[in-house]
């Protein structure tokens, strides 16, 4: 989804995810990178109050969200965990600013506890940006599905066991999918015409917005990287309308049947070479088989690593 020219194409998904927050549900929003799932978490945001923690969460992020929260509601941290000093003013009653609470928030789990124990019968929402997280971390945001409303992205890819434990938790999903052909053009001439993109003349525009349409799979993120290549050169002839081409266009060439050809070649030799009583041809089959399948076995684990 392409913020700035409205939710093309996903009204109807907005609207159910909006729907599903207003009746208090843990909302999981699944889908490939670039499928416009964050565009979507922080549209959510601008219609509901809550706290936003951003993908790859690390300590720094957590206690932007534990400074946040304090600000808000206040913290609630075992006043053992305070400096003597700020015990005593605790112990008094008088306000605890956050950089009171800054230095003994120092570990992870210790971080996630706080905030675990801050939110609980608050009645408050977490955005967050990615379930991409280590396993300890997906432990701990179980923990915060149980005391907050908690509406969340994962990637498609995501197989981490533990991350999937816990997505039970989850009330409602909303699977996105990639745009439809109709609905990619209209994104991509909406888009055009708000951005100013120059063109030689209608039929060129025509052209161009197909192009975007069909080459980027129906994935926004592609889209506008490709529109946002066009505007920056300028006007758009007939002849460059196809030069812009998503940065995942690359092609490849399928080296497996060659491989296995190769490899049939040596199997031939090493038998061969056994029944001519060939030694050093024997043993030359017999290395060059042993590399093809290794060859075959590292093309196969990239393969799978890249899909």
């Amino acid at each position: 989804m392409i913020e700035d020219i409205g939710f093309i194409g996903r009204s109807d998904e907005r609207k159910k995810a909006l729907q599903a927050v207003e009746h208090g549900q843990n909302v999981l929003l699944v889908g490939r990178s670039g499928i416009g799932r964050k565009a979507l978490l922080h549209s959510l945001r601008g219609e509901f109050e809550g706290y936003v923690l951003p993908a790859g969460t690390n300590k720094n992020a957590l206690l932007g969200l534990a400074r946040t929260i304090h600000e808000d509601v206040g913290l609630t941290i075992s006043i053992s965990l305070l400096p003597a000093r700020t015990q005593k003013r605790a112990q008094r009653g008088e306000a605890i600013v956050w950089e009171d609470l800054n230095h003994p928030l120092t570990r992870i789990p210790q971080i996630y506890e706080v905030l675990a124990a801050s939110l609980e019968g608050k009645d408050k929402r977490i955005f967050i940006e990615s379930l991409e997280v280590a396993p300890q971390q997906a432990e701990f945001f179980a923990q915060l599905l149980g005391v907050a409303q908690v509406i969340a992205c994962m990637d498609t890819v995501n197989r981490r066991n533990r991350v999937m434990k816990m997505l039970y938790k989850f009330q409602y999903r909303l699977d996105l999918r990639q745009m439809s052909l109709n609905d990619a053009s209209d994104i991509a001439t909406a888009w055009t015409k708000a951005h100013g993109v120059r063109f030689a003349n209608d039929k060129t525009q025509a052209a161009f917005v197909r192009h975007v349409a069909q080459d980027s799979g129906g994935i926004p993120a592609v889209m506008l990287a490709m529109m946002q290549s066009a505007k920056a050169t300028g006007e758009i002839t007939p002849a460059t309308v196809r030069e812009f081409q998503p940065e995942n266009a690359r092609r490849y060439f399928d080296m497996t049947p060659f491989l296995i050809i190769v490899m049939v070649v040596f199997m031939a030799m090493r038998y061969a070479s056994r029944g001519l009583s060939e030694i050093e041809a024997y043993m030359l089959s017999g290395m060059g088989s042993a590399l093809m399948f290794g060859m075959m076995f590292l093309l196969r684990q990239l393969g799978r690593r890249r899909n």
